[in-house]
């Protein structure tokens, strides 16, 4: 009898230390095995009664000294969960929506990686008063909260080198709650990284605009046009003209834009399934908000538009087996890739967080890498917006290399300053994981352990 409550005054004892014990998840259905890492699933609490929906996998070695990641998905109104099965989680759903396969450039292979979905009303997220009207700041804080949870509920991880990372809306999210973050003694935060993040609505017209017609997606008698009606001495102002006839130019050049072509690579093919994802129209929420003429017709399109297809995802989570192992309570709605009515009534506080990366770059290093074939938040956006900064080159415009099975390729270009890197990666659109997971593995993790990009990194 003895030895069996002292093992049960031991669980006891392991549940109060270490409370993040209770959300491990023992048997995830569809995978060939079980992993060797652990990993959890849970909710960590926000402000209010906000219930912010987690899913943390350990580092496959080491994950007592292995550094931690935050990741987020943007939107507004997504689910990380997206990164995680499709991008750079440790597993990887096959389309029948119920087998998951191992992938062998998964993040975890070097650090701890926590996937936040964020804020509450997306994905498995909620919180009581279903009260889902957010803003920047307000989702900052709860994600900021959220993350004082973690570590409290995971505190054997306070130590750990800390990065907060994110992709797409992430470029408001990262530096919005890194900012935050930065002034919290208690996390070890290193840095930031963000992929294909929106950092000016402003720049992100105007150069789209640019990048059409260099990508061949229309012609001179239209590119005469927009620089007729809306350009003085050199300088253009698509963003947000006051020139009827450079609006009519605007419009024309988006129909060519969003001719059944994918916004997040111009180069891919569009799935025309009967299952259409909601995640391109969410992406291009974000593009020429002033134009009303453009976002009439993208409201029109009725279930969500052609070229993304999350089907087998959005199958395997709303699996009741599924939820049962990942913690989540019933009644919930069914779990969709992107919440539209939260991205509809998404309040934009900031209509451009690149001037915030001076502040944080005084004490943390950060990246910024873009897929330079993304038209949802374009690498000319992106190179506009650090250019603006003014900030000291330390090592000029360059390529980083990576190894494939023909040898040495050109995995991108990067300039770096002062504790701040800017790199393409080449031939990759807006999930750059995803479309080039190979050179973005090496990327990030020479980024997180601070030596060369080129430096060779075999997942």
């Amino acid at each position: 009898m003895l030895p069996i409550l002292a093992c049960f005054a031991f669980l006891a004892f392991v549940t109060q230390a270490f409370p993040g014990n209770q959300d491990i998840v023992h048997h995830l259905p569809g995978l060939p095995n079980q992993p060797s890492f652990k990993h959890y699933s849970g909710y960590l609490n926000g402000l209010k009664t906000n219930k912010l929906h987690y899913w943390f996998v350990e580092a496959v070695k080491n994950p007592s000294d292995a550094p931690l990641l935050l990741w987020l998905n943007g939107g507004p109104g997504c689910s990380s969960l997206d990164g995680f099965l499709s991008e750079h989680g440790p597993f990887a759903v096959k389309p029948d929506g119920k087998t998951l396969y191992y992938r062998p450039t998964s993040w975890n292979k070097f650090a701890n990686v926590l996937y936040l979905e964020s804020p509450s009303g997306v994905g498995f997220s909620y919180n009581s008063n279903k009260d889902y009207i957010w803003d920047d700041d307000s989702v900052a804080m709860n994600n900021f909260v959220a993350l004082k949870d973690f570590f409290r509920r995971f505190p054997q991880f306070v130590k750990n080198d800390f990065f907060i990372t994110g992709e797409s809306y992430g470029g408001i999210y990262v530096p919005t709650l890194t900012l935050l973050a930065k002034n919290d003694s208690s996390m070890n935060l290193k840095g930031f990284a963000v992929g294909n993040g929106m950092s000016s609505y402003r720049l992100n017209d105007d150069s789209l605009i640019y990048f059409g017609y260099y990508h061949g997606l229309f012609g001179t008698g239209l590119w005469k046009i927009l620089h007729r009606d809306c350009c003085t001495n050199g300088v253009c102002n698509f963003h947000n003209p006051t020139s009827m006839k450079c609006v009519e130019a605007v419009n024309e050049a988006m129909g060519f834009i969003n001719n059944d072509l994918d916004v997040y690579n111009v180069y891919a093919d569009c799935y025309h399934s009967t299952s259409k994802s909601i995640r391109l129209r969410v992406a291009l929420s974000n593009l020429f908000r002033h134009y009303k003429k453009f976002h009439q017709r993208l409201q029109a399109v009725n279930g969500g538009l052609p070229c993304v297809n999350t089907t087998a995802e959005t199958v395997y989570f709303n699996s009741m087996n599924v939820k049962k192992a990942l913690h989540i309570p019933s009644g919930l709605p069914p779990w969709s890739i992107c919440n539209l009515k939260i991205n509809v009534q998404y309040h934009r506080t900031y209509q451009h967080t690149i001037t915030i990366y001076p502040k944080l770059i005084t004490s943390l290093r950060g990246l910024l890498y873009n897929g330079d074939i993304d038209m949802a938040c374009n690498f000319l956006m992106e190179e506009w917006s650090i250019d603006s900064l003014n900030l000291t080159v330390t090592k000029p415009r360059q390529a980083w290399y990576y190894n494939d099975f023909d040898g040495k390729q050109v995995g991108g270009y990067v300039i770096r300053y002062k504790n701040f890197d800017y790199a393409t990666v080449r031939g990759s659109g807006h999930m750059a994981p995803q479309d080039k997971p190979v050179p973005t593995f090496q990327l990030l993790k020479n980024f997180i352990f601070n030596k060369p990009y080129s430096n060779p990194n075999e997942p």
